[in-house]
């Protein structure tokens, strides 16, 4: 059967649930998928989709794009976070997108946490605009709430409350006293200068003059305020506004046991640290160049970094960049208002990052994936 979507069209995308009706009726048969997941969630995101949207799908890990009237023959259990039992696959998603009539709109909503996101986005293509209502909850529980709230208003999540898959990248242009600034001090051959230190001399990579100045004076400025929560930053390649993300991080203002993180009390002087770019074992310059040189250390180097290494530099062991590096700084504070529109603090803001970066930048993030 081929299905018609009509053109200029929105399509809501309603992620499944683990929890089925077959859980409470064992000897039920073939069910609609409309009826056939029954979590709270679940129930939530279907009458969300029928209260805003004429087309809407479910997307399922084991039977693809389903439409409510769309049968499944009985229970199962796959999930896209598990690599066993096989969830479906992208060619077999773009198959569907064709064969019923999906391509045929304009923009897709995505009901669902990230990896939802990740799976649509990948199926679809980059033809599409898409929107995240549920973006940067805490949890489901806050996704269950954002929905509730909208159907108790009878409004849609939109962008300017909180669901707009924007360019990440457009975003951070508009952060208001970002930097933008070289990662690394190179010589004339793109090779990063390094320095030696401590009582073995390690070599350790050397960060931009340029660099080291801005953070100074960000989180000078910052200790002054007290609505600053810390800084935002973006390790990546290229200038703006062609800035290719690889690593999302953030370095806090206040500390585990004080009310300054040892991270950036006196700033000027903790080059060990340096607002988590620091020199020493544990933070990202001293990791860096521990993975890189492979010297002699209380543990052996971190494989994200030896990750990072082989994709900033040429070969193991060389200083050679594959391209120059930069870095993109912002502060950070209390009244903030991250991509998905919502003021938050700077943790959730960072996470709001990476669930981006890892959707727009997927190849090249640099970043763990949560599981």
């Amino acid at each position: 059967m081929i299905y018609r979507v009509s053109v200029m069209a929105r399509l809501c995308v309603v992620s499944c649930g683990q929890r089925k009706i077959w859980s409470s009726e064992p000897g039920r048969g073939p069910t609609p998928a409309g009826e056939a997941y029954v979590s709270s969630f679940s129930r939530l995101c279907r009458e969300y989709a029928l209260r805003f949207f004429d087309k809407w799908v479910i997307l399922s890990a084991k039977y693809g794009f389903l439409y409510p009237h769309d049968t499944i023959p009985d229970d199962y259990n796959v999930s896209f976070n598990r690599a066993r039992p096989k969830p479906i696959s992208i060619d077999d998603l773009r198959s569907q997108i064709a064969s019923k009539g999906l391509a045929e709109i304009d923009t897709i909503v995505v009901l669902g946490g990230r990896r939802y996101a990740e799976v649509v986005v990948a199926a679809f293509g980059g033809d599409y605009s898409y929107e995240l209502p549920l973006a940067g909850a805490a949890g489901i529980g806050v996704m269950m709430q954002r929905l509730r709230r909208a159907l108790d208003d009878d409004r849609e999540i939109r962008a300017e409350a909180g669901g707009m898959i924007m360019d990440l990248v457009h975003w951070l242009q508009g952060v208001e006293g970002h930097k933008f600034v070289p990662l690394f001090e190179l010589d004339d051959n793109l090779a990063v200068k390094i320095k030696y230190v401590g009582s073995q001399n390690r070599p350790v990579l050397r960060r931009h003059p340029q660099m080291e100045q801005t953070i100074i004076d960000l989180v000078e400025k910052g200790l002054e305020d007290p609505d600053w929560e810390g800084l935002i930053y973006v390790m990546g390649w290229h200038d703006l506004p062609h800035f290719v993300p690889l690593f999302v991080g953030k370095t806090e203002r206040r500390g585990i046991r004080r009310q300054v993180s040892e991270n950036i009390r006196s700033i000027r002087t903790n080059t060990s640290a340096f607002a988590r770019w620091g020199d020493n074992i544990d933070y990202h310059i001293g990791d860096l160049s521990h993975a890189l040189f492979r010297f002699k250390a209380y543990r052996e180097p971190r494989k994200s970094y030896e990750r990072w290494a082989a994709t900033l530099f040429e070969a193991p062991g060389s200083t050679h960049l594959v391209q120059p590096v930069f870095l993109y700084v912002a502060p950070w504070y209390t009244y903030s208002t991250g991509p998905s529109g919502s003021v938050c603090s700077v943790k959730q803001v960072t996470q709001e990052l990476i669930d981006l970066a890892s959707t727009q930048f997927a190849e090249t993030l640099l970043n763990a994936r949560r599981r």
